[in-house]
């Protein structure tokens, strides 16, 4: 639409320029300038409104972006670090609501539980537990299967170690070791 307002306007100014009488010249440029005038402060101001947008919605991404922090444990310091700076064998501590962001197998949990419907499509929330009760609470089950020689037990009621990211927490707290981050992650 600005090209043919910028066309019109021109070829008024030719137009009435060529046709017009040598006195009234001196106003013929007045519509096709008028419309060119028009056409530029149509075009600055939608550029500028653009450029604003454009800010605000740079500014609402970094905000964004910083929200995305860990709590991490690195060679014995807990610090803040972006999401994106992680590292394999990192120390991470995942807390109720938190979006997990790497790979990593649970080092301690209290009452920790996930949601991994994003990555499984599973709707219950599992159990979390460090290595060594998953692997006591495993035993544990095989020797009540054995003594009363039934298989009624739901696979959702033993825990497990390996915390995925894309999966959020659910319920408690824990510490977690990152074994998988970026690309190799199961998000990734």
């Amino acid at each position: 639409m600005l090209k043919v307002l910028i066309v019109s306007g021109s070829f008024s100014i030719i137009v009435d320029m060529v046709v017009s009488s040598p006195s009234e010249r001196k106003y013929a440029w007045i519509e096709g300038t008028a419309i060119l005038i028009a056409v530029v402060l149509v075009a600055g101001v939608g550029s500028f409104v653009d450029w604003r947008k454009e800010i605000a919605f740079m500014q609402v991404k970094l905000k964004q972006r910083e929200k995305l922090v860990c709590i991490v444990m690195r060679n014995g310091i807990n610090e803040e670090i972006h999401q994106d700076l992680l590292h394999v064998g990192d120390l991470v501590l995942i807390q109720y609501g938190m979006k997990v962001p790497v790979d990593g197998v649970c080092v301690f949990g209290s009452q920790l539980k996930m949601d991994e419907s994003a990555m499984t499509g599973e709707s219950d929330a599992l159990p979390k537990e460090s290595f060594e009760n998953c692997v006591k609470r495993m035993e544990e089950v095989e020797m009540e299967k054995r003594a009363s020689k039934s298989n009624d037990k739901n696979a959702h009621d033993l825990p497990s170690p390996v915390i995925m990211s894309g999966t959020s927490v659910s319920e408690g707290e824990g510490m977690m070791i990152s074994i998988a981050v970026g690309d190799m992650s199961s998000i990734g």
